[in-house]
């Protein structure tokens, strides 16, 4: 695929020409799991990354039967499973080399999911090198935003060509403390300590309750097979709540199953109704969010990227609400 090239998605690019790896645009081709995608079945995968493994396993009589010709590869974002499924679609034999690592990595990208330390020091490391870049990302398509989204690709393209897929922990660029933070977690929750886990399978829920701040990995770690969280964490002032769908239901995922988003207002402005502490009031963020939320205190601000978002509730205010109350709220509300 060498006559192909990475540029990033302006609404300019001839749709004849370009396929979409990761992301979507309307009229274009893409492998994703983006809602709206046109992936091609035999290319279907929980991850766009996943995807482009197996398109890149595929003879290219194959490749061209399921998506035609194309000669540009393009994507509107910049992530970890973005950045990969470019890489695995431009360089099939090497991404096949090294696939095991390429698709664990994407995964604790998009997903947050816990798959070992080397892929967490190579996602950190391909998102603090593109960070140099900014700004990349951002509503308006000026010339200065995409021309520092394909420096970005390009220098990633060239870190997992050179360096990064054959050590993932060759260039430790500043993430040595929170992957330090995330193992720590990782082993604290593996361990049982300071934490308490109730599973509730029917309406797809799980409740941690947790003596400590936690990650965002660590928290997707502890709930394991479900995709409803909520987080209940408590000191000597009270108790904190912060509830959120998995970003997995957001995605258009085949191997799992996560019960369909019910939006998150009605069910807050219940608890608001039975909140006795009226200096603040219970909060919700909307159902097409990557991962929408629900709390008491100060509302999520922005929209939350899968991997970097740990739920910030230590500085809310306790809610008046005991946990028993507010889990079976939140059961009946999602039954």
């Amino acid at each position: 695929m060498s006559d192909q090239k990475f540029e990033p998605f302006h609404p300019e690019l001839d749709p004849a020409e370009t396929l979409m790896a990761d992301g979507y645009a309307d009229g274009y081709r893409t492998i994703s799991h983006w809602p709206g995608h046109s992936t091609p079945e035999p290319l279907r995968h929980d991850l766009t990354t996943g995807s482009a493994l197996l398109l890149a396993g595929m003879t290219p009589a194959l490749r061209k039967e399921l998506l035609g010709e194309f000669s540009i590869v393009s994507n509107n974002h910049i992530d970890a499973d973005g950045v990969l499924s470019a890489f695995c679609v431009l360089q099939p034999e090497l991404a096949l080399k090294h696939q095991d690592l390429i698709l664990r990595i994407a995964a604790n990208g998009d997903m947050s999911k816990w798959t070992g330390p080397d892929a967490l020091a190579l996602e950190l490391t391909l998102m603090s090198e593109a960070e140099k870049f900014e700004p990349f990302y951002g509503a308006t398509m000026t010339e200065q935003h995409l021309s520092n989204m394909a420096d970005a690709y390009q220098h990633c393209f060239r870190l997992l060509k050179e360096e990064l897929l054959e050590d993932p922990f060759a260039k430790p660029n500043g993430w040595q403390e929170r992957h330090r933070q995330i193992i720590t977690d990782i082993e604290k929750i593996d361990a049982g300590d300071g934490i308490r886990i109730s599973r509730f399978p029917q309406e797809d829920l799980v409740v941690i309750e947790a003596d400590r701040e936690m990650t965002v990995i660590g928290l997707r770690h502890a709930a394991g097979d479900l995709f409803r969280v909520l987080l209940a964490y408590s000191d000597s002032d009270g108790t904190r709540y912060r509830f959120c769908y998995r970003a997995e239901s957001w995605f258009d995922v085949v191997s799992i199953a996560p019960k369909p988003r019910k939006s998150l207002e009605g069910l807050g402005a219940r608890l608001n109704e039975l909140e006795q502490n009226k200096q603040s009031k219970w909060w919700s963020t909307p159902t097409d969010w990557v991962v929408p939320e629900l709390g008491f205190g100060q509302p999520t601000v922005g929209e939350l990227q899968a991997s970097r978002a740990d739920p910030k509730l230590q500085n809310d205010p306790p809610s008046s609400l005991t946990l028993e109350a507010v889990v079976g709220e939140l059961r009946r509300y999602l039954t």
